[in-house]
């Protein structure tokens, strides 16, 4: 097999070089640490636009290869957030974990609608085996944490880059509907009816948590320990129990996020969206997937089957190719189209 890059290999320009390894069109800080990524594999000389590999430092036989390091995954997530934000026709955008997940490729279209006894069901269907409910809560929780962690490392470099300024806003649902709050007094409220809620599911008490040593220390809960452990109905209730004293029915988070039109302009590119969107699904289902087999070492149960539940949880519930892998071979009848499917893809083909 022939190696992908070769010594004297000449591409005209940085974009014809991207097109033949398979990589997104970079601009400024992004495209130096593209280049720097891939100098551990390559030496460029430029000349004028040309680039030429002077020497091949690492050998690489498969064009995906050039794109396991994680710094290209978080190059992947902001430039498809920069095209959105390009896109959108508005500046001041208002919008949900949802939305922003979804179009970013990070979980298919059923991660939030998706309850543990009917994935419960369906995995029995095809694996004749029901699994414990704390391995769902236990999957969910890492995804949380991995998609969170990533979508708000982003944001953040975005507004260093002053290209953006994004905070996390409450929305109030009352009786005459669905309200930014923007009152500091009401978000001081909000938040302490959210502790109240969490110290009453946990009845006050600590958090215990074992250290790499054997050591055990404690912790005040938090909102993570209600979604890992499967508590969320229950601190719902409470939470809204709180909320009624200001006839607050319910909330909810959105994302709040200011463009810098101008300067966002000139980071404009010319991407697949669609494509890249599936690009960032592969590298976020490899990433939870290889978590699952440290996941599944932590406890006394099979190792194995906690750890193939979590992938198969995975590939149901990240994957985006699940529904139109199993259109044709569903356990469970559903009135779906081709047409349907494509819909819920979330980018039109861009040139």
């Amino acid at each position: 097999m022939q190696p992908v890059v070769t010594v004297g290999q000449v591409f005209k320009n940085y974009k014809e070089m991207c097109g033949y390894l398979g990589l997104p069109i970079m601009k400024s800080n992004s495209k130096k640490s593209q280049l720097k990524h891939l100098s551990q594999y390559f030496t460029l000389e430029k000349n004028g636009q040309e680039l030429k590999i002077v020497d091949v430092i690492k050998p690489i036989y498969c064009k995906d290869d050039f794109q396991k390091d994680s710094d290209i995954l978080d190059e992947y997530v902001e430039t498809l957030l920069l095209q959105y934000f390009i896109n959108h026709e508005r500046i001041d955008i208002y919008i949900s974990k949802t939305k922003l997940w979804e179009t970013l490729g990070m979980v298919n279209k059923d991660y939030f609608t998706a309850e543990y006894e009917a994935i419960n069901n369906e995995y029995h269907r095809y694996h004749n085996y029901y699994f414990k409910e704390w391995i769902f809560n236990n999957f969910k929780s890492r995804v949380n944490q991995i998609n969170s962690n990533k979508l708000h490392q982003t944001l953040d470099h975005l507004q260093k880059r002053r290209l953006i300024n994004w905070r996390k806003v409450y929305v109030e649902i009352n009786s005459d509907g669905h309200y930014i709050v923007d009152n500091p007094a009401k978000e001081q409220f909000i938040m302490s009816c959210e502790r109240k809620a969490i110290d009453d599911v946990f009845e006050h008490k600590p958090i215990e948590q074992h250290t790499n040593n054997g050591d055990v220390k404690e912790r005040q809960s938090n909102i993570s320990d209600i979604y890992r452990l499967g508590l969320y109905k229950k601190y719902n209730r409470k939470l809204n129990e709180y909320l009624k004293e200001k006839d607050i029915l319910g909330i909810y988070r959105k994302y709040h996020i200011v463009v810098n039109e101008k300067d966002l302009l000139e980071e404009a590119l010319t991407i697949n969206c669609n494509s890249l969107c599936r690009k960032i699904n592969e590298r976020i289902v490899n990433l939870i997937d290889k978590g699952a087999d440290s996941e599944a070492n932590k406890y006394a149960e099979s190792k194995t089957d906690i750890a193939e539940i979590q992938k198969w949880l995975t590939h149901r519930l990240i994957y985006l190719g699940w529904h139109i892998e199993h259109f044709f071979d569903k356990p469970i009848e559903e009135d779906n189209s081709v047409a349907d499917i494509e819909k819920d893809i979330p980018w039109k083909q861009t040139a």
